[in-house]
């Protein structure tokens, strides 16, 4: 909506799964196929720490008869441990890593397409962390670790976490970067219910919820005359419904639409854009190129099966 009316974004700050579609567009991947990546992701799948059941062996199938509850037992240091999080999030990584492979590697945000930052949250002190410099794929993932659910991430030392529960609606950040304009989307979803208190996801984003409805309330205070507020209404969609993105699109359309009056100021001229364009150009995927491929076994296992496993040709 905001292109299709030649409104420029200079500055890109999200949290959670803002950082997801505002960190992919801020590396150059273009709106509508942020939505078909999104809506075609195998959630079901990717918030599976085992890979999917297809692919496993016989006695690894087996494992998932074992368990009462979906926390595996594990030992460390001579001591039986618990997992700290539902979900580990392997699947989730090699996802990010993929939708974001336009900007891999250790960058600074503000070399990307459009400047951006993800807000994660630091678990021992509980302060926000804003990131904009690392791995993008390692920053999103921090960004939107909901504690108990996801496990966190650990960037510079620092133990990170969903970034809502110290700045969900990050209008400082996008300031601190040098906006004198913003376009805030509050997509914050009501508390559940009693009776929709069925997982331990939807128990961990309530916790997470607490905290993200003060400190949202904080941030759409210090909106001023000038900037724009766009609070999509998501029905019955909640924060958990990754699967339901296409469903929620045309939500965020509805609302961008109604302030349409406020936004249509902010609209450049058809050659004002096309020089903005210019500036900040989409880049297309270009997949890597294998050159070598180095195997530095220190198992008991042989190199030559190993190198066979991985089918190479």
């Amino acid at each position: 909506m905001l292109e299709e009316n030649r409104i420029p974004i200079d500055y890109i700050a999200g949290t959670s799964m803002g950082s997801i579609v505002g960190g992919l567009y801020a590396s150059g991947m273009a709106p509508d196929e942020i939505e078909n990546v999104l809506a075609n992701l195998d959630w079901d799948n990717i918030f599976v720490d085992e890979g999917l059941r297809q692919d496993r062996t016989f006695r690894r199938k087996r494992d998932d008869l074992l368990y009462l509850i979906d926390r595996k037992l594990g030992v460390k240091d001579g001591e039986i441990k618990l997992r700290g999080a539902f979900v580990q999030g392997q699947q989730f990584d090699l996802v990010l890593h993929k939708l974001t492979d336009r900007a891999s590697g250790n960058i600074n945000f503000d070399k990307l397409r459009i400047p951006f930052r993800a807000i994660a949250t630091d678990i021992l002190t509980g302060k926000e962390v804003v990131l904009g410099s690392g791995d993008l794929a390692a920053s999103i993932r921090a960004s939107m670790a909901v504690p108990a659910a996801f496990s966190a991430v650990e960037i510079d030392g620092r133990l990170l976490v969903d970034g809502g529960l110290a700045n969900n609606l990050p209008v400082s950040v996008v300031r601190d970067m040098g906006a004198d304009i913003i376009i805030a989307v509050d997509i914050s979803t009501p508390l559940f219910k009693r009776e929709e208190l069925a997982s331990l996801l939807e128990i961990a984003s309530q916790m997470t919820g607490f905290l993200t409805w003060r400190n949202t309330e904080r941030q759409i205070g210090s909106l001023s005359n000038s900037d724009i507020l766009i609070t999509p209404d998501l029905r019955d969609v909640k924060s958990g419904d990754f699967h339901r993105v296409k469903e929620a699109v045309p939500y965020g359309v509805e609302a961008t639409e109604q302030s349409m009056n406020k936004l249509n100021r902010l609209s450049l001229s058809t050659s004002q854009y096309a020089r903005y364009l210019a500036l900040h150009p989409q880049t297309k995927k270009t997949p890597p190129v294998i050159q070598f491929v180095r195997i530095d076994n220190t198992s008991k296992l042989d190199t030559e099966m190993l190198t066979a496993r991985l089918d190479l040709n």
